[in-house]
């Protein structure tokens, strides 16, 4: 695997000049120094915008109901990475590096983080119309043109501005393509349904063991990240929320056996205590487990 810990060390493989340590814009096609096939680990923060010759090109998980203009990889620190085919970089195209210290005391410090695509599996890539990737380049020759303006004490703040920029073009066409997605996303949402209720009837609430969101990424295929972000979008709620909205639906049904207790229900679905559960069941239906029950009678 080939580690590149520096912008500047980028720059030299791939043949670019640093005019700037902590930021570079790469015209992908026009370099050298990079092996063929293999894997790169980038020491700082890269994005890559793969171009596609008239729409035709189809990579990195790319469906049916996507666009297929341009493709866009989000690459956090030390994340290794290759493309399918067995090359390491595609030949056209755009990379972005920067350094994350380039933010620091900059109104965007710590705010990469809000950037969760970063964290997305290479076959979960952003791919875009061509009004979109139109928007993106306009955007990276705007930031290269500061790049190449004499460093002042203003530089350092205008950059991160226009990788910002870019970063939340990039989480609005994140948005379009989860709209794009919706057919997709909602067989995801149905298995994810048949998972955790059978999760439910395993008996593991019992003993206070819950599905994470790393356990119902791994059941769809897909990275934590890529699924808290899609149920955020698709249903407006965390796991969590989701996950205590099917529990209070199952309560209600308990509670109207005759056996079934307040007490022995919350039990039964993983809550601490009555308390807990009352207050959930609450904050949901507007009502507590006995005023449903008595309203039920």
């Amino acid at each position: 695997m080939l580690d590149i810990k520096t912008v500047h060390q980028c720059n030299c493989r791939l043949g670019g000049r640093t005019v700037y340590p902590q930021a570079c814009i790469i015209r992908l096609g026009e370099n050298r120094g990079l092996p063929c096939t293999g894997k790169v680990r980038f020491g700082f923060y890269a994005v890559l915008l793969i171009e596609h010759e008239n729409g035709k090109g189809k990579c990195c998980g790319c469906g049916n109901c996507d666009f297929s203009d341009a493709t866009m990889i989000f690459l956090s620190p030390e994340r290794p990475f290759g493309m399918e085919e067995g090359c390491t970089l595609q030949e056209k195209g755009w990379m972005l590096a920067f350094h994350p210290e380039l933010f620091c005391d900059t109104s965007t410090s710590g705010d990469l983080e809000k950037y969760s695509f970063f964290n997305y599996s290479r076959e979960e890539a952003l791919h875009l119309s061509l009004r979109e990737k139109n928007k993106i380049t306009e955007c990276l020759a705007l930031m290269d043109e500061e790049l190449h303006y004499p460093e002042d004490t203003h530089s350092k703040i205008l950059l991160a501005r226009h990788i910002e920029l870019i970063l939340d073009y990039c989480t609005r066409f994140y948005e379009r393509q989860f709209i794009t997605r919706e057919e997709t996303n909602k067989g995801l949402l149905a298995k994810m349904d048949s998972f955790l209720d059978s999760f439910i009837c395993s008996g593991k609430l019992e003993r206070r063991i819950f599905p994470s969101a790393a356990t119902c990424a791994a059941e769809l295929g897909l990275s934590e990240d890529y699924f808290a972000d899609m149920l955020k979008f698709q249903t407006g709620k965390t796991l969590r929320e989701y996950f205590d909205l099917k529990l209070i639906a199952l309560s209600r049904k308990m509670l109207l056996e005759p056996t079934a207790s307040p007490a022995y229900v919350a039990r039964r679905l993983g809550f601490r205590n009555l308390d807990c559960f009352n207050l959930v069941f609450k904050k949901i239906t507007g009502v507590a487990p006995g005023e449903y029950l008595l309203s039920r009678n």
